[in-house]
């Protein structure tokens, strides 16, 4: 559909919503005039007093703020580790709705892992706790949400899953378990569309780049970016609208388009080239298996740990040219 409000009459559920990507995911789908439930514990009764409107990271706000930009929110507190909990949002939505048109499957749990040692450390110190964490809410809970989905999309005729997923599902970054976790999430996403297809309903794994989410900015404002990170450049990273964008124009397609693109790995910067969308002030960041964002991001910085004087200004002339996903096997491009 085109036009201001493409998704208009279309009912969206995003789960994890009330920040980062999942929140502006869901900001973008009610902008593109969608019915959006949003799923999540953060609820303003239970956080202490926010000091800051970016302090507010809960399901209340997100809901306020799909309102705001014309559609039309809906809270659902689910947990999404319990699946009575999950089956009881899905119940609310059938009885509200009376079905589905758009699933982003978002959720996703590793705050405080490891006593707060983050993400990256050896995968033998990690143990357990990390691999049941990032395979439980991120991979066991998409898998619970699109069967209970289906029946809903049947109701309407047919929808889109679509499946936050990570460059950690193509290639070594963070951990083992991380990546092991993130594969699979494309791995659902191709074999759910060997299944739906004939449903009438279509699968996409999607790949944002660096984003700028607000534990992101935080880490960076408290001088933990770089550690974090490996050193990636956060001050030209994707806001987390651009990922909503990227949902909207997908699920705003042609059934042809979508039936072509179902079942794949979709990068977010990759598909504003290809359907006609920007991040803040028309920026496109580069795609995250470009060179040029893989050369200033990985390879420059390594090469200046080691000596090499690398000028800045390399940085910013390396051209956009996209490698095969096959390069990334191995792990990250290293000098």
């Amino acid at each position: 559909a085109a036009g201001p409000a493409p998704l208009r009459g279309k009912v969206a559920l995003v789960t994890g919503a009330s920040r980062g990507i999942g929140r502006g995911i869901a900001i973008e789908l009610g902008r593109a005039g969608a019915q959006v439930y949003v799923t999540g514990r953060s609820l303003r009764g239970d956080l202490p007093r926010p000091t800051d409107v970016s302090d507010d990271l809960t399901l209340e706000r997100t809901v306020e703020e799909v309102m705001a930009a014309g559609g039309v929110g809906h809270l659902v507190c689910c947990d999404h580790a319990d699946d009575a909990s999950v089956s009881e949002a899905f119940a609310r939505i059938a009885r509200e709705a009376g079905g589905l048109d758009i699933l982003v499957n978002n959720a996703f749990s590793a705050d405080g892992i490891n006593g707060g040692s983050g993400l990256r450390a050896p995968f033998w110190e990690q143990g357990s706790e990390m691999w049941d964490r990032v395979t439980g809410v991120g991979l066991r809970s998409h898998y619970v949400c699109a069967c209970e989905a289906v029946p809903l999309m049947r109701a309407r005729g047919g929808g889109i899953m679509v499946q936050i997923s990570s460059f950690g599902g193509s290639s070594y970054i963070f951990n083992v378990a991380y990546g092991v976790a993130k594969a699979a999430v494309d791995r659902l996403t191709a074999d759910m569309h060997v299944e739906l297809k004939p449903l009438g309903i279509s699968t996409v794994s999607l790949y944002p780049g660096v984003v700028k989410t607000e534990h992101n900015l935080l880490l960076l404002k408290s001088g933990e970016w770089e550690a974090a990170s490996g050193g990636m450049d956060l001050t030209s990273g994707e806001t987390p609208a651009f990922s909503g964008k990227a949902v909207v124009a997908i699920a705003s397609s042609s059934p042809e388009y979508l039936r072509r693109i179902s079942g794949s790995v979709q990068v977010v910067a990759e598909l504003a080239t290809e359907l006609g969308f920007a991040d803040e002030g028309g920026r496109i960041p580069a795609s995250i298996r470009s060179l040029k964002f893989l050369l200033p991001n990985y390879v420059f910085p390594e090469m200046r740990k080691g000596g090499l004087p690398i000028p800045t200004f390399l940085d910013t002339l390396v051209p956009d040219v996209r490698l095969p996903w096959d390069v990334f096997r191995g792990g990250p491009p290293t000098v």
